[in-house]
């Protein structure tokens, strides 16, 4: 039981529910083939390693997560459940990892047709691509 722990995305890189809600609401919106990601930033800070012995300090200097896998995918919640631990385990063994902040990655149908690899290099690139994107001032 311990190994199948030490393989899950720790808590510490999950959004709960209410940080769900508000990056829904609040959160920029990337539109991508198979997924919609929204992005809300927090302040700035050097990035710190998933794989950090020691856990994240309160200053947040790390990226948050949450996954959404609607009905509207599949049906049959096995299928749901499977890309959601894929999609997990693919940002748990990210090496270069987004900018800190909350991502809220909204599946769509379309992702049901790929395999683990194909994933994998979309999920990536879509995070380089917001990391990439200027943000605008707020005023």
């Amino acid at each position: 039981m311990d190994n199948i722990v030490d393989n899950m995305l720790k808590k510490t890189y999950r959004l709960t529910r209410n940080q769900v809600t508000r990056v829904y609401q609040k959160g920029k919106t990337f539109h991508f083939e198979d997924f919609i990601i929204k992005y809300s930033s927090r302040a700035s800070k050097p990035l710190r390693a998933l794989n950090a012995k020691f856990p994240p300090s309160n200053s947040r200097e790390y990226a948050r997560f949450a996954i959404s896998c609607p009905l509207k995918v599949s049906k049959k919640a096995v299928e749901r459940n499977l890309i959601r631990r894929r999609l997990y385990e693919i940002i748990r063994l990210a090496a270069s990892l987004p900018i800190p902040g909350d991502y809220l990655i909204i599946v769509k149908q379309s992702i049901l047709s790929k395999d683990f690899s194909q994933m994998k290099s979309m999920l990536l690139s879509a995070l380089k691509r917001i990391n990439e994107t200027p943000t605008r001032p707020s005023h």
